[in-house]
């Protein structure tokens, strides 16, 4: 993992804390449930395709910094979030096609249009869905490499409010 990848999940999981924590008083409590679905938000799924890992990150793009969001090209918004796929063989991207779909608590399918994106020297895909939370999220993510191998992924993320 380089310093730029490991600095990009870093930040995301401090801010996962941060909001997670808002509000909190000097006196000792319980920590909120939504405490522990806000850092596993950020934390990636993983899956190995061939000698490869699969990395997918989901993360609400209003917490995005300004730069990171520029450099994958999507809108800070409220109801939003990030679907970060990379496919790493050491320190090396691999290309590959990515396809899925993401699934609300009620029932409502939307169709998840991945694009390349190039950054700090790799090979990311990324794609945009909607989302208003509080709410979970079930992703059902195809990543076909270039030798023609698939990994399919198959999770769910929990967003708090």
């Amino acid at each position: 993992m380089t310093e730029s990848r490991a600095g990009l999940i870093f930040g995301l999981l401090a801010a996962a804390f941060v909001v997670a924590s808002a509000g909190c008083s000097r006196a000792p409590s319980t920590p909120a449930p939504s405490a522990s679905g806000a850092q596993a938000s950020a934390m990636p799924e993983t899956a190995t395709l061939g000698d490869a890992e699969v990395s997918v990150s989901v993360v609400p793009t209003s917490i995005l910094s300004d730069t990171v969001a520029h450099r994958y090209g999507v809108a800070r918004e409220r109801n939003r979030v990030l679907v970060l796929v990379g496919l790493r063989a050491g320190d090396a991207s691999r290309n590959a096609t990515v396809s899925g779909r993401a699934r609300d608590l009620r029932g409502v399918a939307q169709a998840l249009t991945f694009r390349e994106v190039q950054a700090d020297g790799f090979v990311d895909y990324v794609a945009v869905a909607a989302a208003t939370p509080p709410d979970t999220l079930r992703f059902e993510l195809d990543v076909v490499d270039a030798a023609g191998q698939r990994a399919t992924l198959r999770f769910s993320r929990d967003l708090a409010p």
